[in-house]
């Protein structure tokens, strides 16, 4: 499917599946229904618009790049792939869940249930946030989903594995203290990019989730305007230059930005910045 560059597509239906898109217009989600596009390769050289920086968009978008076909015909055609060339731009603004980072507020000891977080926070239920190790071993993050919130105070579906500290060590000798408290983040947003989580090469034994890049500049850089956007089950794995979200040799990157947005449960980096000057990462 090729949008040319003189139209604009508005997407109102709530189930797309393609092999190929070539964007060299405007494509642009409808906000009135919840959207799911899946395609093996997609090429942004016009505009990508889901929701915009004052109209975040609403309802859940699912972005999803597949493996199905050949492109014999189409070389260029990558598949398990979002390219953003020339001038092109994808724009990509979820509902606001924020904040969308915080730590904690006191100790949440391995069987607990709960959370008290430093920040009032509006997660849904439903909702999955990661608790960060507070011991040596990497391996005591953990994944919990939201059963309710009410202010600081986060319940959860279930017991707690580890216990994630809570204080700031040595505070009541000078005043600051090393801040030890676990930082606990939110996975879920309601634009979601992502890949097959079962996508696996037998050749190689290795993941292939594919992957979002920005490359070859045009009159401009192209531009990943991206806020509260979930990216899972991309990259490839051990492969170079096959990231979740890539920024590749781009010289000027100071129109773009990534925002709290989370990158999770992926194959190979979370977001490269290669040769790329003043991208916005928060």
């Amino acid at each position: 499917m090729v949008i040319p560059c003189t139209d604009t597509v508005i997407v109102d239906v709530p189930v797309l599946a393609l092999a190929e898109l070539d964007v060299q217009g405007t494509l642009r989600f409808s906000d009135t229904l919840d959207i799911a596009l899946a395609a093996d390769w997609i090429r942004v050289s016009g505009r990508f618009e889901i929701g915009r920086t004052a109209q975040p968009f609403q309802h859940h978008a699912t972005l999803t790049l597949t493996d199905q076909y050949a492109f014999g015909c189409n070389p260029a055609a990558v598949q398990r792939a979002l390219v953003v060339d020339q001038s092109g731009v994808i724009s990509f603004h979820g509902a606001s869940h924020g904040p969308t980072w915080t730590r904690l507020a006191q100790t949440a000891n391995a069987g607990a249930q709960q959370l008290e977080t430093e920040d009032i926070v509006a997660w849904q239920a439903g909702d999955e946030i990661v608790i960060a190790p507070t011991e040596f071993d990497t391996e005591e993050s953990e994944v919990a989903v939201v059963l309710s919130v009410g202010g600081t105070t986060v319940r959860l579906n279930a017991p707690l594995q580890f216990t994630h500290w809570g204080a700031t060590e040595g505070a009541q000798f000078d005043g600051v203290g090393v801040e030890e408290r676990a930082e606990v983040g939110l996975f879920t947003h309601n634009i979601v990019v992502q890949g097959d989580p079962a996508a696996f090469d037998p050749s190689t034994g290795k993941h292939t989730g594919g992957q979002t890049r920005l490359h070859e500049p045009g009159a401009s850089a192209p531009r990943a305007c991206i806020d509260g956007v979930e990216f899972r089950y991309l990259g490839d794995e051990e492969v170079l230059g096959r990231y979740p979200l890539h920024f590749h040799m781009l010289d000027d990157g100071s129109q773009s930005y990534v925002r709290n947005s989370s990158v999770h449960e992926c194959f190979n980096r979370w977001i490269s910045v290669h040769m790329t000057d003043g991208v916005t990462l928060e």
